[in-house]
Formats: C-alpha cells, structure tokens, sequence
C-alpha cells in the first residue's frame, strides 16, 4: 500500500472512530463505553491486519515464501527437461524432491551419461 493511502486510511480512521465516541457518548446507556471499545478493537486489528498483507512479497512472516517456490519449480523444471525423467514417480511427503533428484542423477551415471568418475552425493 502506498504511504499517502496509508495516511489517508488512518484519517479516515480517525474521522470514523471520533463519529463513534461522539454518538456513542450522546446514549444514556451502560453498555456504550462498551461497545465502543469493541468497535475500536476490530477497527484498529483491521488496519493492522491490513497494513501486514497489503505486501505479500516481503520478510514477514504473514508474507509468500517466494524463494523457496521459485528454488522448488527450477528443481522440477531440471527433473522434468532430463532426457530420463520417469513422469510415473510421484513426489510424496515421504519421498523428497531431492531423493528423486539423487535416484535420477544415479540413472544417468548408470546408462553412461555422465563421467563415472564424478562423486555421488551420499543419502
């Protein structure tokens, strides 16, 4: 969100919970100082909650791990261009992304396509 929308937003705010207490004030009831309480709490829990997701893109911890998304597709996307990619197997919790990987890589040295010489990675 930008910062003057920010702003705005806050004003507004204001604006609307100052209306509030001013109505709220004006009740020959018990429960007004009650109730405008609870209308400030949800009130302001929403600009809150508002503000945290107004950026899914960032470090917080409400935010999208992109990084982690993007490492997983290009891992996929390697698995799925190898000339020996078995579309049968499955990626289960059980069996890791990087498991498949280490099964497809010990594929290749076995039908010879990469030098036999190279050093596995170990389970």
């Amino acid at each position: 969100m930008p910062f003057q929308y920010f702003h705005i937003m806050s004003f507004m705010l204001l604006i609307n919970l100052t209306l509030w207490s001013y109505a709220l004030g004006m009740q020959d009831s018990l429960f007004a100082p009650v109730v405008y309480t609870f209308i400030q709490l949800v009130f302001l829990c929403m600009r809150e909650l508002s503000a945290a997701l107004s950026d899914p893109f960032g470090d917080d911890d409400v935010d999208f791990p992109i990084n982690e998304w993007l490492a997983e597709t290009a891992k996929v996307a390697i698995l799925m261009l190898e000339d020996n990619f078995d579309p049968k197997a499955t990626l289960s919790r059980e069996k890791s992304l990087n498991t498949v990987m280490k099964a497809n890589q010990r594929k290749r040295v076995e039908n010879g396509y990469e030098e036999l010489g190279q050093e596995e990675d170990d389970e």
